[in-house]
Order: structure tokens, then C-alpha cells, then sequence
């Protein structure tokens, strides 16, 4: 591994790239959560709790971007969010837990949004 790509790879995946993170559960019927940035197409983390699945996707996009780098192809700025509408459905709850399709969570962080 290239370790100035790495480097810049690590740089650039630190900005404050827009992420979502949702709820799903497994083929098994367990819970979990998926992050993903916007700005980056198929660059997804997961794991069993929103914490895991926030460092899990910094580490694939750590990847993703030196993939990027190592090809000679163009890294995504990250985005300016302007408005942000979230819907959310009637609560429902598996083993005491929202159930997947009753909750969507979004996290912006203040500093992105443009007014």
C-alpha cells in the first residue's frame, strides 16, 4: 500500500462528508445499522449499533477514496445540505427495539447546513 496515498486518503476522508445512517435488520430478523455518504455512490459501513456502523463506514471511506486515489480518479467534495426533510412512520418495535421500517435516522452536522 502506497503510504502518501494512504496519508491523503485518511486527509480527505476526515471532511464532513453528509452521512445517513438507517435501520435494518438481518435475514435473521436482527437489527442493524447502515451508513452511508451521499456523495460517495456504493461507500456503505455497517454494524449492530449506530456507533459501529459510523466507524465502520470511516473506514470504508478511508478505502474508497484511496481506491479513487490510486486510479487517478477525482474524490467528491463534500456536500452543502440546504434543507433536509425526514419523514418517520407510526413507531413500531421488535423485542422492545423501533423496528427497521419505523426509523430512519439523519445526522447532520450543524456546520453543513446552509441557510
Amino acid at each position: 500500500m502506497d503510504q502518501a496515498l494512504l496519508k491523503k486518503a485518511n486527509k480527505l476522508a476526515a471532511k464532513s462528508y453528509l452521512t445517513v445512517v438507517t435501520l435494518d435488520e438481518t435475514t435473521d430478523g436482527q437489527p442493524v445499522y447502515f451508513a452511508r455518504n451521499l456523495e460517495l455512490p456504493n461507500c456503505l459501513g455497517q454494524g449492530f449499533t449506530y456507533e459501529e456502523a459510523v466507524q465502520d463506514l470511516l473506514l470504508a471511506r478511508i478505502d474508497y477514496i484511496y481506491s479513487l486515489l490510486e486510479d487517478d480518479l477525482p474524490v467528491p467534495d463534500p456536500s452543502h445540505l440546504a434543507y433536509a426533510v425526514s419523514t418517520q412512520p407510526k413507531p413500531k418495535t421488535m423485542n422492545g427495539i423501533p423496528s427497521p421500517e419505523s426509523v430512519e435516522v439523519v445526522l447532520l452536522s450543524p456546520s453543513l447546513i446552509v441557510s
